[in-house]
């Protein structure tokens, strides 16, 4: 399934000569998923995959702002100041 395409027609009339084509290629994730759950699965699986895949990308998210903080040397102050900033622009009355 290696580099597998997927291709549709945005026109209702596919003999149309100005139907527009989409060719859209799948992922190497999206061909794994494809494969995975090639079967019907209940709605509260998709519902539990779902939350785990979005599990995962916020772990991910939380590591790499806990680096960002780690580097810039980020803490409670930091917080406060910008807590407190105006960086609005002003408005002329």
């Amino acid at each position: 399934m290696q580099g597998s395409t997927l291709s549709f027609s945005l026109s209702p009339n596919p003999k149309n000569k100005k139907n527009m084509q989409a060719v859209t290629k799948l992922s190497n994730m999206q061909l794994e998923l494809l494969k995975l759950f090639a079967t019907n699965i209940s709605d509260s699986d998709v519902l539990d995959i779902k939350q785990l895949i979005i599990n995962y990308y916020a772990q991910k998210i939380d590591n790499e702002l806990d680096t960002l903080w780690e580097q810039r040397q980020y803490n409670a102050n930091t917080i406060s100041t910008w807590a407190n900033e105006h960086l609005r622009t002003p408005y002329n009355q």
